[in-house]
């Protein structure tokens, strides 16, 4: 089934509209940082559609305090540098979870263990760099919704990043607004994104959510003659980079 952005904003406004500032603000436990007079800062937890929310708030780690029941968990536009292996173990139950726009540079393996009914993943807007193997693994019901990439430092996935995971795959991927960061592809190493896109088992959110090639190749005309060599080609890509390719 085709999924696009209006799902996101017609189910799950707080991602795009942060809520109203006249909301009643009920959760506090657990969070240090001031909202710094923020116009969109949310501070709450709802036990009726158990959601909670984290939002502008600044806040540099992941809250200890979310509820195990939680279905949503909102903790986008903070400073967040990175989310430890097992953070959200305790969330069975959750089918979103938004950690956009904070500052994480590295998604381990281990991320998200637990989060097996976890449908929609939001992670677009920080500063990602690499996804590691495996990182994906523990989301076993991620193909009934969208995982969300755009608007980080990336150049490559693995191909085997999704291996594990029933598809379709519904992905987003680059930021296409004027002025807006956006991951630089380097679209020879998706060979296998290519070969999965053109046999349905990889769809985007709308109809550019693919990947924006560096060097100004056209993703829609991007012709992999070999997708078989599309691991031989990232691990070579991987090894020709120096420790710190992705702050260059």
């Amino acid at each position: 089934m085709k999924r696009t952005k209006s799902f996101l904003k017609n189910q799950f406004p707080i991602l795009t509209l942060f809520i109203p500032v006249a909301l009643l603000i009920t959760h506090t436990a657990g969070v240090d940082a001031a909202c710094n007079n923020r116009r969109w800062c949310v501070n709450e937890y709802n036990s009726t559609t158990k959601r909670y929310s984290v939002v502008w708030w600044g806040i540099t780690e992941v809250p200890n305090d979310i509820p195990a029941e939680t279905l949503q968990v909102h903790i986008g536009g903070n400073r967040i540098t990175h989310l430890a292996v097992g953070v959200f173990s305790h969330l069975s139950q959750c089918t979103l979870l938004e950690v956009s726009h904070n500052y994480i540079t590295m998604i381990k393996e281990g991320a998200f263990i637990g989060l097996h009914e976890l449908q929609y993943l939001y992670l677009q807007g920080n500063q990602i760099i690499l996804v590691e193997v495996g990182a994906f693994d523990p989301l076993q019901s991620v193909h009934k919704g969208e995982i969300h990439l755009e608007g980080n430092r990336l150049r490559t996935l693995s191909p085997h990043l999704f291996t594990n995971l029933s598809r379709p795959i519904t992905l987003d991927l680059t930021f296409h607004e004027e002025k807006r960061q956006t991951n630089q592809w380097n679209c020879v190493t998706l060979c296998w994104m290519k070969h999965e896109e053109q046999h349905g088992t990889i769809v985007w959110t709308d109809g550019s959510s693919y990947p924006m090639c560096a060097d100004g190749s056209d993703w829609k005309m991007f012709d992999c003659q070999d997708p078989g060599q599309s691991l031989a080609v990232f691990v070579m890509f991987m090894q020709q980079q120096p420790l710190n390719w992705s702050l260059a």
